[in-house]
């Protein structure tokens, strides 16, 4: 599976089969070179080319949105809000080849 998390990542030309959730484009707590955050959202990211088979979810277009990582981690040495509800932005999605997966491309959004 890949988990993305930040900006300008290419992730092309892979190869996915029978995982629960093919490619994830994660909430963050900031907006990349915006702002500071422990996580920043995926943003500015290129995923194309890519070939997912017999998996849950090819694309999910928004994972962890709202997880509270209260006490989770040091605010002064991260200094950082704790609330993954910045939404993944600016992304490319193109051209990737999804087949037998019960949810292609599922985006969760913001309330």
């Amino acid at each position: 599976m890949a988990r993305v998390n930040g900006t300008a990542h290419t992730i092309t030309n892979n190869s996915f089969k029978e995982l629960p959730i093919a490619i994830r484009l994660m909430y963050g707590m900031a907006k990349g070179k915006i702002d500071t955050g422990f996580y920043i959202a995926a943003s500015d990211c290129v995923i194309k080319n890519n070939k997912i088979n017999h998996c849950g979810t090819g694309i999910l277009i928004g994972g962890s949105k709202n997880a509270d990582w209260t006490g989770k981690f040091d605010t002064k040495r991260y200094p950082s809000r704790t609330m993954q509800d910045v939404a993944p932005f600016n992304n490319e999605v193109k051209s990737n080849a999804i087949k037998n997966t019960r949810v292609p491309v599922l985006k969760e959004t913001a309330p």
